[in-house]
């Protein structure tokens, strides 16, 4: 794979993980009193999600890297992508 490819998949990565703990808080949000008990899914769903935001993976500073690279700007990281 190329530079730009692993770039692009780390980008598209980052952002759907994003997307899924927005998208985790705002039903979780949504759903009122009830959604903290244990007896309620969005808890586990919730928790779920933002577990993935730990990996090394989905850094934040992937999208800094990712940027620094689409502007062909040398980044002291970029073997991260």
């Amino acid at each position: 794979m190329t530079l730009e490819q692993r770039r692009e998949i780390r980008l598209a990565t980052c952002n759907a993980v994003d997307a899924a703990v927005e998208v985790a808080e705002t039903v979780y949000r949504q759903a009122g009193a009830a959604a903290p008990y244990k007896s309620s899914p969005l808890q586990r769903h919730l928790r779920d999600a933002h577990v993935i935001t730990q990996h090394m993976m989905v850094r934040p500073l992937f999208y800094e890297i990712g940027g620094a690279n689409a502007l062909g700007v040398d980044h002291k990281d970029a073997v991260f992508l």
